[in-house]
C-alpha cells in the first residue's frame, strides 16, 4: 500500500510541476513512468487502472502549449537527427502496407509514432541545460528502480532476473540494456555534478551495478565495459586536461574495480566466461550470427523489409529448422542492426545509420565549441552521452531494441544539446578536438 501512495505522490507532484513550473518536468514525469511500468507492479492493484504512461504525454502536451511563449526556440530543422528520425518513421509507415505480420507491424507504427511525439514535444521542453541535466537525472531515478526491483525479486533458476521489465523491453536482456547508459552518466555526476548530484550518483549507483550483476546480460556487460572504458579513457588520455583529471579517472577505476569484484559472484563470471564461445555451436546463444546471416538472406529477397515481426514469423522459411529448440515455433534475429533490416529494409537500415551518425556528428561539433569556450562541465557530459550511446549500441547488437524508448531518448538528448551549445552559443566551423 505505501508503494501504491508513493506512487500517486510522485504522479500528481510531476504532473503539478510541469504544469505550475516547467513543462520540463512532465517529460521526466514520463520517464519515470516509464520505468515504473505501475500495470505490471505488484502494487498495481492499489491504484487506479488508467494508462499513467498517455496521461503524462497529455501533460506534457499541455504545458507546452501553455509555456511555448516563455520557451526557448527549438526549431527541429536545426537539430540534424529529426530528419532521419522522421524518416525512420515514414519507412514504418510504408512498410504498413505490405508487412508480413500486419497486426503486430501496425502496432508498432503507432508506438513509434508515439515515441516521436513525445521525443519532438521534450525536444521543446528541455531548453536549457539545467533541465537537460534534470532528463538524465530523472533517467537515473528509473534505473535505480529496476535496480530495486531486481534486488527485490532475484535470480530465478536459470540464473537470470524477469518479470521487472519496462512494457517495451520486458524481458532480462532488454531492460539490463536500458540500464547500461547510466553507467557513464553516474560517472559524470560523480566526478562534475554538485554536492547533491554526487551523492544521488554514489547511493544510486550502487543498486543500478548490482542489477546489471544479478540479470546476467552477456550484451549489457559489453555495453558497459566499452561505455566505460571510452568515457574514462578520455578523462585519462585526452589532451584537455584539468587539474587532477588523471588522478581523478584512477581513483573512479581503482573504485569500479573493487566494487565490482565485491558485488560479482561466481554464477556472474560463469555466464561472462561464455562471451568467448561464440563459435561454438554448443554455447548458449552461440547461433546469434546464424540469425544474423538469416536475415540477410531475407532482405535480399524482400529488400523493402517485411515489417515488425515480420522476421519471426518467417523464420521458419529463413532459419535452419535444427536452432528451433524446446518446440519454438518463431525465431527472432537477436540483434538490432538486422532487425532494422529485416522490419524496414536496405533504405530504413541507411536511413537509421544516419541518424546514429548524425548524433556523432553534431556531438562532435558541440564539443569543439565547448572547448573553445572553456565549458569543461558540458565538455565531459558530452563525452558521457557518446559513452552511453555507445554502450547501449554494443548492447543493442545482440537483441532486437531498434524501436526501443531508451535508443531515442539518447537520440533526444544528442538533439537537445545541439540546440543549446550550437544555436544558442555559436556556430564555428568543425575542426580536430582531444
Amino acid at each position: 500500500m505505501l508503494s501504491a501512495v508513493t506512487f500517486l505522490a510522485v504522479f500528481s507532484t510531476g504532473v503539478l510541476a510541469a504544469l505550475v513550473i516547467s513543462g520540463s518536468w512532465g517529460f521526466y514525469l514520463y520517464q519515470v513512468v516509464y520505468f515504473l511500468n505501475p500495470d505490471l507492479r505488484w502494487w498495481s492493484t492499489a491504484i487506479p487502472a488508467i494508462s499513467y504512461s498517455k496521461i503524462s504525454v497529455v501533460v506534457m502536451l499541455l504545458a507546452w502549449f501553455m509555456q511555448r511563449t516563455r520557451l526557448n526556440v527549438a526549431k527541429l530543422k536545426a537539430a540534424p537527427q529529426f530528419k532521419w528520425l522522421f524518416g525512420i518513421g515514414l519507412m514504418l509507415f510504408i512498410v504498413d502496407f505490405y508487412a508480413v505480420n500486419t497486426a503486430r507491424h501496425h502496432d508498432a507504427l503507432v508506438d513509434f509514432w508515439k515515441l516521436i511525439v513525445v521525443v519532438v514535444v521534450a525536444y521543446k521542453l528541455i531548453d536549457t541545460e539545467k533541465k537537460l541535466e534534470m532528463a538524465l537525472l530523472a533517467y537515473i531515478v528509473g534505473a535505480f528502480y529496476i535496480g530495486w526491483e531486481a534486488y527485490a525479486v532475484g535470480r530465478n533458476s536459470m540464473g537470470r532476473v524477469e518479470g521487472i521489465g519496462m512494457v517495451d523491453v520486458p524481458d532480462a536482456n532488454g531492460f539490463a540494456a536500458a540500464l547500461v547508459p547510466s553507467i557513464p552518466l553516474l560517472i559524470y555526476f560523480f566526478w562534475k555534478g554538485s554536492f547533491k548530484q554526487r551523492i544521488v550518483a554514489c547511493a544510486l549507483g550502487v543498486w543500478i551495478a548490482n542489477a546489471i550483476v544479478l540479470i546476467n546480460s552477456r550484451g549489457a556487460f559489453l555495453g558497459v565495459s566499452i561505455a566505460c572504458a571510452v568515457f574514462l579513457g578520455t578523462m585519462l588520455f585526452s589532451r584537455y586536461q584539468e587539474a587532477k583529471q588523471r588522478l581523478v579517472a584512477i581513483l573512479i577505476i581503482s573504485l569500479s574495480v573493487s566494487a565490482t569484484i565485491y558485488i560479482t559472484d561466481e554464477q556472474f563470471w560463469n555466464r561472462m566466461g561464455t562471451l568467448s564461445e561464440i563459435e561454438d555451436e554448443s554455447a548458449s546463444g552461440s547461433h546469434r550470427y546464424r540469425m544474423w546471416i538469416s536475415a540477410v538472406d531475407l532482405a535480399l529477397e524482400r529488400p523493402a523489409g517485411v515489417g515488425a515481426f515480420g522476421f519471426q514469423k518467417l523464420s521458419p522459411i529463413y532459419v535452419d529448422a535444427e536452432l528451433f529448440f524446446r518446440n519454438q515455433k518463431e525465431k527472432a534475429v537477436h540483434s538490432s542492426w538486422f532487425q532494422a533490416l529485416s522490419e524496414i529494409g536496405w533504405i530504413g537500415l541507411s536511413i537509421f545509420l544516419a541518424l546514429l551518425l548524425s548524433c556523432f556528428r553534431s556531438s562532435r561539433k558541440v564539443k569543439t565549441v565547448l572547448i573553445t569556450n572553456g565549458e569543461s562541465k558540458a565538455y565531459f557530459r558530452t563525452v558521457a552521452l557518446e559513452s552511453a550511446f555507445l554502450g547501449y549500441l554494443v548492447a543493442a547488437s545482440f537483441i532486437d531494441i531498434f524501436r526501443s524508448q531508451m535508443m531515442y531518448w539518447l537520440v533526444l538528448f544528442f538533439a537537445v544539446q545541439h540546440h543549446l551549445v550550437l544555436d544558442a552559443k555559436s556556430n564555428i566551423d568543425d575542426k580536430a578536438i582531444p
